[in-house]
């Protein structure tokens, strides 16, 4: 007679075992998790600085094509678009909506929007203006969180460009 060894019964994991996974599991889930909104509020600050190079060069280029002048107007977070219909100045609507949590800081050389605004024969409150020539204001468009920051910049003549 031969001896046969005899397997265990027991198939899988102990409920100790499998606790025990989950719980380092857990601590190392909790020593991640801080470091991944970091991450998440500099992909914001990216994706929103994209999002407004986006917007502001379809301004641009369309101003271009269709041989319109347009500006923009900040007011509560929002640009507004405003565009020369004939001989009269009007709201387009709402081109690009800032979004919270993140800061914003719009820069330009304040005597070409006082000339742009002269050209155009504009009495109301400006802060950017895009031309028929697609030429537009010089600018640099700080987007801050609390981790980063990027500047959304154009010369004027040039495509605009997002640097860190």
């Amino acid at each position: 007679m031969r001896y046969k060894p005899q397997r265990a019964q027991h198939h899988g994991f102990s409920l100790l075992e499998l606790l025990l996974v989950l719980s380092i599991l857990g601590v190392m889930v909790s020593l991640v998790a801080p470091n991944m909104s970091g991450w998440a509020q500099q992909d914001k600050a990216k994706t929103e600085a994209l999002a407004l190079q986006q917007a502001l060069q379809t301004l641009i280029d369309q101003s271009w094509l269709a041989g319109r002048n347009s500006f923009i107007e900040l007011r509560q977070g929002q640009l507004r678009l405003w565009q020369l219909q004939g001989q009269q100045w009007q709201e387009a609507g709402v081109l690009y909506e800032q979004q919270a949590g993140l800061e914003y800081q719009l820069s330009t050389v304040s005597e070409q929007v006082r000339n742009a605004q002269e050209s155009l024969n504009l009495a109301g409150s400006m802060a950017w203006v895009a031309l028929a020539n697609g030429e537009y204001v010089p600018l640099r468009w700080h987007i801050k969180s609390n981790r980063r920051s990027y500047t959304l910049s154009g010369d004027g003549i040039n495509g605009l460009q997002i640097k860190p």
